[in-house]
């Protein structure tokens, strides 16, 4: 198990602090500084009374970091709704908020899953037994997959206009990965023969 010190709360707390005010910046000071303090508060609240200091299960650890975020926002738009009821002032304005939040959060739960205290799995990887060249083979398949569907957006975004030629353009990409694997295998067709 990772040791857990009280300096790396105090960098943890400090680098949130860092990541709300920068998606907040936009914003006018007095609603940004109050955003951030509701945000603040809620992650206070919820590492002093919803997390257990035992390391949790995997599932648990990644659930608690997604928690912290929904709070968070949660959190930030009821203070946002009360505070366009009492003072419309000092409430952001909707676009700013919704920014705001929307870059917050996921580096806010992974912030928080990065620096939460988390059972060592051993091993770093814990695979099927496989041999390299299976996990070769496997990372050639994904790969492949990948150029395939890569290729295929390319194939459709093409524009309806006649004779265009950024549409040509389009079509170099696959050729040259045909002419490639035809050069490949004429290499290897040339090594066997050796």
């Amino acid at each position: 198990m990772k040791d857990h010190t009280e300096f790396e709360d105090v960098y943890l707390y400090a680098v949130e602090a860092l990541i709300v005010a920068a998606g907040f910046a936009a914003s006018p000071l007095t609603p940004g500084l109050a955003a951030l303090a509701v945000i603040m508060i809620t992650l206070t609240f919820r590492d002093a009374y919803t997390h257990n200091q035992n390391a949790p299960p995997a599932f648990q650890y990644y659930l608690d970091s997604a928690g912290d975020a929904a709070a968070a926002s949660l959190f930030l738009i009821a203070s946002q709704i009360l505070a366009r009821l009492i003072s419309p002032s000092m409430a952001l304005p909707a676009q700013l908020m919704y920014r705001g939040m929307l870059v917050c959060m996921p580096l806010l739960a992974t912030l928080r899953m990065v620096f939460r205290q988390r059972l060592d799995s051993g091993a770093s990887f814990q695979g099927p037994g496989w041999t390299a060249e299976q996990i070769y083979r496997r990372i050639w398949l994904l790969n492949a997959l990948w150029l395939v569907l890569f290729y295929g957006v390319i194939a459709q975004t093409v524009t309806d206009r006649p004779n265009y030629f950024p549409d040509f353009l389009r079509g170099l990409p696959i050729v040259s990965f045909g002419v490639w694997v035809r050069a490949c295998s004429a290499s290897r067709c040339a090594l066997a023969f050796l």
